[in-house]
């Protein structure tokens, strides 16, 4: 069985497909690579199969799940996910603080505080 599995997908702005029938499955522990000129509709497709952005046809399935109309947030504590390209810290907040954000607000059930504090500690390379 896929990991991911996207069927057909569609998505439309004032008429014009953006994604039209994008179809593509990725096996667990495989790559798939999305290539295309500017406009090719590529960021569209990664806010779909997110949940950013609403398909207004076609079906996303991961781990076996039909997760078409799940929201983003549903699908991110699922384990399906994405990130931007300009990635920038919370500038409020210490390092250490930005580290634990990803801890905090991961796939596993809400941690505390100290706990995200912990798992900060085991995974960086503290001097």
């Amino acid at each position: 069985m896929a990991l991911l599995e996207v069927e057909g997908l569609v998505r439309r702005f004032r008429g014009l497909a953006a994604v039209d029938g994008l179809s593509f499955s990725v096996d667990e522990g495989r790559s798939l690579a999305i290539i295309g000129p500017n406009g090719a509709g590529k960021t569209t497709a990664f806010n779909l199969v997110s949940g950013l952005l609403a398909a207004h046809g076609g079906r996303v399935r991961f781990r076996g799940s039909d997760i078409t109309r799940a929201r983003a947030h549903a699908r991110c504590r699922a384990g399906l996910g994405r990130t931007f390209q300009l990635v920038q810290p919370f500038a409020d907040l210490t390092v250490i603080e930005n580290v634990m954000v990803g801890a905090l607000f991961g796939r596993e059930p809400r941690l505390s505080g100290s706990a995200a504090r912990g798992r900060v500690d085991r995974v960086a390379l503290w001097p």
